[in-house]
């Protein structure tokens, strides 16, 4: 831009020498004329030379202040125009999106390419199977091939087409997954960034946690004994049971300390480890492979209706406090072995239910009291009543270490002692 301005400005200079020179040979008589014509025809040749050089680079530079020029305002107006285009509100159809324009893909490749320690080969990625159809493409079942040369299994999300606001929320997706390094969340492994685009993120050994409570039910309906689970030859206990919870709500804690509001906290959006620990997945992923559980609006979008705090299904409002509330639903699901929350219930129930009539889901029955009353407080009205994630998660580890889950005979109930 700074050599544009220099151009110009010599340019500027040149033409304004020639007008006052042609002014000052306008104002001579013909006598003059007449006598200055003479003794300009008899300069010698390098006069000659000199003044064909200086029109030529007059020339020149007049051209390439032109060329400047044009190429400032073309390439303005197709910034311009493409900044518009950004802008325009999303717009999906009830097939598939609109494919991305080629000077936006060339633009996000750019911006791509400035995270190479991410960026993995796609011969690296083996598709094993499809899990479902995403927002933007589909998620897959992968085998990745590490820098490390460890394979492991990952979930791989496909931006294959969209509008250019899909593709701008691609990118701030991929953004927030960078910026996540803790044990208990999720990790981003790698991405690929030619078209079409992956995501590549961890996929932990026993899946998400919906699948893998419903399973450890399913398993152990015949052998419950004295409040436990049996899946195959290990137990799920209900110290068990409050250990995944808890590594659920250090990951939120962890989200608390980045001032990051998860917008789905539930049981499907979690992963079990091989150890039974818990990390916080993707929420982007969970609506597209466990759709039954979503309301759908008006728009066709999926709302996680059934774990959403009052200020966010009444204003659309998702906060630190309305995670904690999604939190305690999902502590109810870990408790009550994968159940759906307010199974009775429609969705417009279920709002006014939780809205207007103070309504919450029941205590499940292998939950001690203790458990269950700080779901309560997590359900709180008023966000600023309810526990920090930080404070649940202390909660529920302090309860692991200090005390013992133990059966009644009497009430048939996991009740804690001290």
């Amino acid at each position: 831009m700074k050599m544009e301005v220099y151009l110009t400005q010599c340019t500027s200079c040149l033409l304004l020498i020639l007008i006052l020179s042609h002014v000052s040979l306008a104002q001579t008589d013909e006598t003059t004329t007449t006598a200055a014509a003479e003794e300009f025809n008899n300069l010698p040749w390098y006069y000659w030379l000199g003044i064909a050089l200086a029109f030529s680079i007059t020339v020149i530079l007049i051209g390439s202040s032109a060329i400047c020029i044009v190429y400032s305002c073309c390439r303005y107006c197709k910034q311009r125009h493409r900044d518009e285009r950004v802008a325009l509100p999303m717009q999906r159809s009830p097939g598939y999106p609109k494919q991305v324009v080629q000077d936006e893909v060339d633009a996000f490749q750019g911006s791509m390419n400035m995270t190479d320690d991410w960026e993995l080969a796609r011969k690296q990625i083996k598709l094993v199977k499809q899990l479902g159809i995403g927002e933007y493409g589909p998620i897959y079942e992968a085998e990745v091939k590490l820098k490390t040369n460890v394979t492991v299994r990952s979930l791989v999300k496909v931006f294959q087409q969209g509008t250019s606001q899909d593709l701008v929320r691609f990118r701030e997706d991929i953004d927030e997954l960078m910026a996540f390094d803790h044990q208990s969340i999720g990790k981003l492994l790698g991405m690929v960034s030619q078209c079409p685009y992956y995501i590549v993120l961890e996929m932990t050994v026993n899946g998400d946690l919906k699948s893998f409570l419903l399973a450890t039910s399913a398993a152990g309906s015949t052998t419950k004994e004295n409040g436990r689970l049996r899946l195959g030859q290990a137990e799920l206990t209900t110290p068990q049971r409050v250990a995944m919870a808890t590594d659920a709500a250090c990951g939120l804690a962890y989200l608390e300390g980045l001032q990051y509001a998860h917008r789905d906290v539930a049981a499907r959006n979690c992963m079990v480890t091989q150890h039974l620990g818990i990390k916080i997945g993707d929420y982007r992923v969970g609506r597209y492979l466990f759709r039954s559980e979503y309301a759908v609006q008006v728009d066709g979008s999926l709302m996680p209706l059934r774990w959403m705090a009052p200020e966010s299904m009444l204003n659309n409002i998702f906060t630190v406090q309305s995670s904690v509330w999604s939190l305690g639903v999902l502590l109810w699901e870990v408790m009550s072995e994968g159940s759906f929350p307010y199974p009775e219930l429609s969705d417009s129930n279920v709002i006014t239910g939780v809205c207007y009539e103070g309504r919450r889901l029941p205590r499940p029955q292998y939950c001690p009291e203790q458990i269950y009353s700080l779901m309560k407080r997590c359900w709180h009205d008023n966000p600023k009543q309810r526990p920090r994630p930080s404070v649940v998660y202390k909660t529920l580890e302090t309860s692991i270490l200090t005390n013992r889950y133990q059966h009644s005979e009497n009430t048939g109930d996991a009740q804690l002692f001290y």
